[in-house]
């Protein structure tokens, strides 16, 4: 995912937004997330690879992208939640060649 997100940073226009959408982890000690972890290993099998414990918003922080607008909710459904839907931009000047805000 980390790399998939500092590629989709790196194909952006500057100022180009990436619009998402997606379950995250639990908080920190929380039930779900303990939940989440013993079921994991499993439903990545029969979910198709999907992962339960994948923390999406802080993936896209530290690809690079600045702002970013995050909203976090929670939907009813089992393990599948929280979830967090929001943008991210691409800094308006960004080196091409070192990827760093200018």
């Amino acid at each position: 995912p980390g790399a998939t997100m500092k590629e989709v940073l790196r194909i952006l226009k500057p100022g180009g937004r990436c619009i998402c959408i997606a379950h995250v982890v639990a908080d920190e000690n929380s039930r779900l997330r303990k939940l989440q972890r013993f079921l994991n290993p499993a439903w990545k099998r029969v979910a198709d690879g999907c992962h339960l414990t994948r923390d999406t918003e802080r993936t896209i922080r530290e690809a690079g992208f600045a702002p970013v607008e995050i909203e976090r909710f929670m939907v009813r459904g089992g393990p599948i939640s929280p979830h967090i839907a929001g943008w991210a931009a691409k800094p308006a000047e960004m080196s091409p060649i070192t990827g760093k805000v200018l």
